[in-house]
């Protein structure tokens, strides 16, 4: 059952980036006769409302929600998005609990605390959105790590269902899922662009 009316963090995200975009866009010559001054006004207020309402500073993360105390691993997407450096104070603590109180072994999360709470499995592209902010955080070796233990629930043609049983790792729900394959795709190629960087720097390029 659905609960009351909130400002989710990641809808304020996704709003957030569309803005962002737009105004990209425009300043690359791609649009034209968008009301710029807005868009950045709007833009920088939804920024602020994150950054301070939908920041928890007693529990040191962006919460699920305004004023919330729930954790909820899109959080992990305001890196994704180029919201937040995934290497930030914010961020990383954002991370710690995150995996502290949704990740029941390596390789599984679960969505939020909600869906943990009744019992559901574990959200499967939520595996792969940790395995893109490690990548992203500079800590290929931890990502590649995360990414090979979630990798290990795909069935034995490389499918993944919607969920993961997080007792069995059996699959639960939707099957084949789509969003889980793209989240896939994503952590792949952030985790080859974060090792490539690491052997650049070392030399081995």
């Amino acid at each position: 059952e659905r609960g009351p009316r909130r400002r989710y963090t990641h809808s304020l995200l996704m709003c957030w980036v569309a803005l962002d975009r737009l105004l990209e866009m425009h300043a690359r010559g791609q649009l034209h006769g968008i009301p710029v001054k807005k868009c950045e006004a709007e833009r920088q207020r939804i920024r602020e409302e994150i950054e301070t309402v939908a920041w928890n500073s007693t529990l040191g993360a962006y919460t699920q929600a305004c004023g919330s105390e729930v954790m909820d691993a899109t959080a992990l997407l305001l890196a994704y998005h180029g919201f937040a450096e995934a290497s930030s104070r914010r961020m990383v603590q954002t991370h710690r609990r995150v995996r502290e109180r949704l990740a029941p072994r390596p390789g599984l999360m679960h969505r939020n605390e909600q869906s943990k709470d009744r019992q559901e499995g574990a959200f499967a592209a939520c595996s792969f959105w940790e395995v893109d902010f490690l990548a992203r955080a500079g800590n290929p070796s931890k990502a590649r790590e995360i990414f090979e233990a979630a990798l290990a629930y795909a069935n034995d043609v490389g499918l993944f269902a919607e969920e993961i049983d997080p007792l069995t790792g059996d699959a639960r729900g939707n099957f084949p899922q789509g969003f889980t394959h793209l989240g896939v795709i994503n952590a792949a190629l952030s985790l080859r662009d974060s090792e490539h960087a690491v052997r650049r720097v070392s030399g081995q390029l």
